[in-house]
């Protein structure tokens, strides 16, 4: 909790890494951490299959939908 409130007294964003578990996730969350990554949230891919991944994303949106923005 001290290194995330140091982090917000220099405003600088948190990202929590290496989260591997649903209780690490609400932990993070119940401290006000929304970015994290690890392997409870995805495994890791490949340039090109994260390409792919992403055109495939945007090839479902409906037309005239921008992407959100994120934090």
């Amino acid at each position: 909790a001290a290194l995330i409130a140091f982090g917000r007294q220099t405003k600088c964003t948190i990202i929590a890494e290496g989260v591997e578990t649903e209780a690490e996730l609400a932990t993070l969350r119940e401290l006000g951490v929304y970015a994290a990554q690890g392997f409870h949230l995805g495994r890791p891919v490949a340039v090109d299959s994260l390409k792919r991944l992403l055109r495939e994303e945007k090839a479902r949106e409906p037309p005239g939908v921008t992407p959100r923005a994120r934090s």
